[in-house]
């Protein structure tokens, strides 16, 4: 393999490289969205965007639990209940 350095030691081809680039960007720019539209429903004192973003909220709590983050759990329906 040293001499050879079109096929690599793992058996991927080039294409996944490319393959894993584009999907990195693509996670990037979908977490940028998802962060913008989180922040704005946080932002948003009339609760017009609550009606199309209120569901955005509610992923947050999902990987809590499926992470067994009772900390979390707790603290996030400490503040639910105080507000």
């Amino acid at each position: 393999y040293a001499s050879d350095f079109s096929t690599p030691p793992n058996g991927y081809g080039r294409n996944d490289d490319k393959t894993n680039k584009m999907l990195k960007k693509l996670r990037i720019t979908l977490a940028i969205i998802c962060f913008t539209l989180i922040t704005l429903l946080f932002l948003d004192f009339t609760g017009a965007i609550h009606a199309w973003l209120g569901w955005m909220a509610k992923l947050q709590f999902v990987p809590a639990i499926l992470a067994s983050s009772f900390v979390i759990i707790f603290a996030i329906v400490v503040i639910t209940a105080l507000f």
